[in-house]
């Protein structure tokens, strides 16, 4: 979200439907766990809402420049993402590497919380949110570094075609 006001807002109304959710306003202003500043999580997941600050550089992430994220266009960040996937310890995707791994590790840890099953062992939602993401942030590293995250786009974007190619065969039977 935006600001810490409407962060407030948000998680208040969540909280009173019921809904397990998380909230996250970066200290800079973007709607996401940030590699430039801290964080404010609003955590809809445990018995009892919780709100926790998110400190990259307490997760051995360095604090990167906003122009590290810079992208451009479709084919420009395709090409960014392409290289992290092929190339993830290459210097020149660094801060997007980071940005990448913490916003992944923080998807992990709201999927377990929500009850999902991982390969990965990150402790139950009653533990603080940092211990939680700290456990996360290895796992996300090895599937950038060992190929597996590549491979896993490999299958979407096959498994896309396939489906999409599916629908156009369904479209020109109905045509007939």
């Amino acid at each position: 979200v935006p600001t810490e006001t409407i962060g407030d807002l948000m998680a208040g109304v969540l909280a009173a439907r019921g809904t397990r959710a998380v909230v996250v306003h970066g200290d800079d202003g973007l709607d996401e766990p940030s590699i430039h500043t801290t964080a404010t999580v609003w955590e809809l997941t445990a018995p009892v809402p919780r709100r926790a600050v998110v400190d990259p550089s307490a997760l051995g992430i360095p604090t990167r420049a906003p122009d590290a994220l810079r992208g451009g266009t479709a084919q420009r960040n395709a090409a960014l993402f392409r290289t992290l996937l092929d190339t993830p310890d290459d210097p020149t995707i660094a801060g997007i590497r980071d940005a990448v791994s913490l916003n992944a590790a923080a998807a992990l840890v709201a999927y377990a919380a929500a009850g999902g099953t991982l390969a990965v062992t990150i402790p139950d939602a009653t533990t603080d949110l940092m211990t939680r993401l700290a456990a996360a942030l290895p796992a996300v590293n090895d599937a950038l570094t060992s190929g597996a995250a590549r491979d896993l786009l490999g299958r979407w974007i096959s498994t896309s075609a396939s489906e999409r190619g599916r629908e156009n065969r369904a479209d020109l039977a109905r045509a007939d």
